[in-house]
């Protein structure tokens, strides 16, 4: 018993030392990129050529605003993220899209994410581990060259993962890898025109998503 309190109370002195040496940032920025590997989506008419495969990765950006309550506790004010996809289908023979009054010979799809939640924070004197959870909307269009948008998905959206920080200046730190498992229901189809061939997406979309970036740091001063 004496050597449990011993111990407890020697960790809880290096806790306080290394708490004293560090300040903790108030409001943190993270850009970066924002990949994403994602289901089928559910927007391909049956009668273009070619087919979508189940699952297909996704490239964009992502950009957030943090502030840290204390020492292991960061709220996710705000995230935005994008990822496109160039789906690699021609559509000028589809008579679904001769009907259009564009022109559509290919499209690409854009996957966007705003999400607010909480992150678990554990640091230290040069890196951070976190643990993150999140909700928010989601949406996802398919776009001409020409930037018309011929379908509009959105939903609910819910993601859980974590990450690893390490720091290189005072006001600055990397992100070298955060994880998410990114859950969202879409299935609201808007077109341009009505038309039952288009395929439609499964009730839940399961996705992961990896992100990269810098962290911009201001306004420290209280203790980690």
């Amino acid at each position: 018993m004496k050597n449990l309190f011993r111990r407890a109370l020697l960790f809880s002195v290096i806790e306080a030392g290394s708490a004293s040496a560090l300040n903790l940032p108030l409001i943190e920025w993270f850009g970066g990129y924002s990949g994403a590997y994602t289901d089928r989506t559910g927007t391909a008419p049956v009668d273009s050529p070619g087919s979508i495969p189940n699952h297909q990765l996704f490239n964009g950006a992502v950009f957030s605003f943090d502030l840290s309550l204390n020492r292991h506790v960061r709220l996710v004010l705000g995230e935005i993220s994008w990822q496109r996809h160039d789906s690699g289908l021609d559509f000028s023979s589809s008579p679904t899209f001769q009907r259009l009054p564009f022109q559509v010979s290919s499209s690409h799809l854009n996957s966007y994410q705003l999400l607010f939640g909480a992150e678990l924070t554990r640091r230290s004197r040069k890196y951070n581990l976190f643990a993150q959870g999140a909700a928010g909307i989601a949406a996802r269009h398919l776009v001409t060259p020409g930037h018309e948008v011929i379908l509009s998905d959105d939903g609910a959206a819910f993601a859980g993962g974590g990450g690893l920080e390490v720091d290189l200046a005072r006001h600055w730190a990397y992100r070298i890898g955060q994880i998410d498992y990114l859950l969202t229901h879409m299935g609201r189809q808007e077109l341009l025109i009505a038309n039952p061939l288009l395929t439609a997406l499964p009730e839940w979309q399961h996705s992961f998503r990896f992100q990269t970036g810098i962290i911009f740091r201001f306004g420290a001063g209280r203790s980690r």
